[in-house]
């Protein structure tokens, strides 16, 4: 545990080590060429009290412990004020990265664990898409979609994303490489014979892994694995976000350079630039018809939530429901889902709205989901599900999204500020309406305490299920159940799609009384297995309240 000292608190130790210093025949004197140094003195401590030399050394102590805390307070202040400034990029890599890539950066963070792919091992010296300073900002401001690295580009300043950068170099042995540079997009890369020249070129090269339609089924696809061993699949390039972007010269990059990391070959050497862009315009082709909005950069920057504020038809918590029509009128972002562990399908994307008063907010999710699961019991069954997460207290850089502590508090940060609320709702079917079974085993002691330990101990996860709840987090692992009355939801299943109305007090949370707060989403798919880490989120957002 760090312990975390208030400048009063510094005061009182020093002027009390100080006296006790004295007293065995020490002086400390602070002020000496900026360094903490020790002189001896053998003057009898009473007669040094007693002595105006020796008053005038006790001033001097008390003087100097004031100084001390004035100074603590101030760079207590300036550090968390040079955090959005000229933040070092110890300070943002300690607040956004460590949690998965570890504080050695070897991948082996508090979440590691639950992620596939794993997060990147910078030790080793090899990145996916480049490991110059330039390419590796681009990462951190645009992620890599369809896996668990977040884009920070919303999250971050420009400052504080070359400050992680840097940092995140020093981590990789070796000198640090040039930055590939792609040449500008030729015109007219939707040209019919383009397209056909690349056709020809992606059955001669491409065929084998990501399949003849480009569904990443090719007959190479099964038993591929990067070079540390762990299984990966080809990129579905027909519904999938690619993962080292969308754009045309995201695309030639790839192509050109390969991916270090797993079996995507190099082609720079075997093709010309022509036949390069021939390639790109072919997949550009395949994907006309994605089921998800495509995030870069800016995208992510300008994509703010904001909440309106209609007047309430109902009172207290349950001041909108699910039909009401002041829904038609409210802001709507669609955001694009990431799977937290990778699979070949996955819920894409997350349509969000809000609505607020002075002391209400509500949420309106609605998202794809072909089948409907609700919980309803048994230990094979997982249910559809949806959360909203924002930080406890208000704050200019969001927490870690990976709920919220990183696993240790970063020096400079209070530890409040790593603090989350998530507020989930869970597709659950009340005890009186779960289907009939066909023929069951009664158990003549399920009514009796000991057949239910949780239960009995008054467990509130283990009482019949309820649809909403709210927990607490500030790491893993911390994970708390936070009982609360003021929450209200409601939820329908209709030709193929989820629509969930999640409502809550903003009392109790101080970021949701300021005037914008972060938020970010997670949707769970029952069918597919999803359940506790096993997920799909989105990135934080603007939530302007």
């Amino acid at each position: 545990m760090q312990l975390q000292w208030s400048p009063m608190e510094k005061f009182v130790v020093y002027v009390f080590l100080n006296v006790v210093y004295m007293a065995l025949g020490f002086n400390i004197n602070l002020i000496n060429q900026g360094h903490l140094m020790m002189d001896i003195s053998y003057k009898n401590f009473l007669s040094s009290i007693i002595s105006s030399k020796g008053r005038e050394r006790i001033l001097r102590i008390i003087a100097y412990g004031f100084l001390l805390g004035c100074v603590s307070a101030y760079g207590e202040v300036a550090g968390t004020a040079n955090a959005r400034g000229t933040t070092s990029g110890a300070y943002v890599y300690a607040r956004q990265c460590l949690g998965c890539h570890g504080p050695k950066g070897d991948g082996n963070g508090g979440a590691a664990t639950y992620l596939f792919p794993r997060p990147r091992n910078y030790t080793q010296g090899k990145f996916e898409f480049g490991g110059s300073i330039a390419e590796i900002k681009q990462r951190v401001r645009y992620g890599i979609p369809g896996t668990a690295m977040p884009s920070f580009a919303a999250a971050l300043t420009e400052d504080e994303i070359a400050a992680v950068a840097a940092y995140v170099r020093h981590f990789v042995p070796g000198k640090t490489p040039a930055a590939f540079v792609p040449p500008s997009p030729p015109a007219g890369l939707d040209d019919v014979s383009r397209i056909s020249r690349g056709a020809a070129l992606y059955s001669e090269a491409c065929v084998a892994c990501h399949g003849s339609e480009g569904l990443g089924n090719g007959p190479a696809a099964l038993g591929l694995t990067d070079t540390a061993g762990n299984p990966i699949r080809p990129r579905n390039l027909v519904a999938e976000p690619l993962e080292g972007g969308e754009r045309p010269a995201d695309i030639y990059s790839r192509i050109h350079q390969g991916i270090p990391t797993n079996p995507m070959p190099a082609f720079g050497d075997t093709y010309s630039t022509s036949q390069l862009w021939d390639i790109v315009a072919y997949v550009k082709s395949l994907r006309k018809d994605l089921k998800f909005p495509v995030e870069g950069p800016d995208s992510l920057v300008g994509k703010i939530l904001v909440a309106g504020h209609p007047k309430a038809r109902h009172g207290g918590v349950a001041a909108w429901s699910l039909d009401d029509p002041a829904w038609a009128n409210a802001h709507t972002v669609t955001l694009t889902l990431h799977p937290l562990w990778d699979r070949p399908s996955w819920p894409q994307s997350l349509e969000v709205q809000t609505l607020t008063n002075a002391s209400t907010i509500a949420f309106l999710f609605s998202w794809v989901d072909a089948t409907p699961h609700q919980l309803q019991g048994s230990t094979e069954d997982f249910h559809d599900a949806v959360a909203v997460e924002f930080p406890q207290e208000a704050s200019s850089m969001p927490p870690y999204v990976g709920m919220g502590g990183s696993g240790e508090v970063p020096h400079g940060v209070k530890p409040q500020d790593t603090v989350v609320r998530i507020l989930q709702w869970r597709a659950v079917i009340p005890g009186p309406q779960l289907p009939a079974r066909t023929h069951r085993d009664k158990n003549p002691w399920e009514d009796q305490p000991f057949a239910t330990p949780a239960r009995a101990a008054g467990n509130p996860l283990a009482a019949p299920a309820r649809a909403v709840a709210e927990y607490v987090e500030a790491g893993f692992g911390t994970l708390t159940y936070v009982p609360n009355d003021n929450m209200y939801s409601e939820s329908r299943w209709d030709k193929g799609r989820w629509q969930v109305l999640i409502t809550r007090s903003r009392d109790g949370v101080p970021s949701l009384s300021k005037s914008s707060t972060w938020a970010a989403f997670a949707v769970w798919d029952g069918a597919a297995g999803d359940r506790n880490g096993q997920k799909s989120v989105t990135r934080w957002i603007r939530l302007k309240l």
